[in-house]
């Protein structure tokens, strides 16, 4: 019985809150820098549309013959908010040039339909090796707006993306709103069921076998 349960246990842990889903992409188009460091800041205000935000991606650049210093993530319930509700540290090494780098954080279980804002700062780096951040020189989301120093960047967002750490019930309700709609992911996700169906099986199965087997 110990495979069958462990069974159990591991489409539980598939099903149940570990599944980090990207939401629809806010703004990942990209075609300026902006640099900070020292008391230089930018940010991005947002709409979750979902419970359980837990990670957002933003695009960084950086100089390959000198690397910056750490760059610092936080994120606030607005731009006037004193309190961080998470704050995240990438060491100056750790950084990836010219892609999305990612700040996880613990989920925020009530965020749907809440404004954020986040920014990014590094103030230990300096203007001979700053952190380069992607924004779009066009209104990419218009949902929310970029931030230089406070200051709202006209016509302007951050390259970056947002996430949810999906629970079981949000994965059941995607699924049955896909599937109501999109008849190929209805077949695929009937194939799984399946598949998954015909593993417990064989588990329960091969647990009968070697019990039967087994000395007395």
């Amino acid at each position: 019985m110990k495979r069958v349960f462990f069974a159990l246990f591991f489409i539980a842990f598939l099903l149940g809150g570990c599944v980090q889903v990207p939401l629809e992409s806010p703004s990942t188009s990209s075609d300026i820098i902006e640099h900070i460091y020292g008391s230089k800041t930018i940010g991005q205000s947002f709409i979750c549309q979902e419970r359980n935000l837990n990670r957002i991606d933003v695009k960084l650049s950086i100089k390959d013959s000198k690397k910056p210093s750490e760059v610092i993530f936080k994120l606030k319930d607005s731009l006037a908010a004193d309190r961080n509700l998470a704050e995240v540290r990438i060491g100056g090494s750790k950084i990836q040039n010219e892609v999305f780098n990612t700040f996880t954080f613990a989920p925020i279980p009530d965020s749907k339909n809440k404004e954020y804002y986040f920014l990014l700062e590094s103030p230990n780096s300096t203007l001979k090796n700053p952190v380069g951040i992607f924004l779009s020189s066009k209104d990419a989301y218009p949902k929310g707006a970029a931030y230089l120093n406070g200051d709202a960047l006209s016509g302007k967002d951050l390259a970056f993306q947002t996430y949810i750490d999906m629970d079981l019930g949000q994965l059941v309700n995607a699924a049955m709103g896909r599937i109501l709609r999109d008849k190929p992911f209805s077949l695929f996700y009937v194939l799984l069921c399946l598949i998954v169906l015909a593993c417990l099986v064989w588990v329960v199965v091969r647990e009968r076998d070697l019990k039967r087997k087994s000395p007395q």
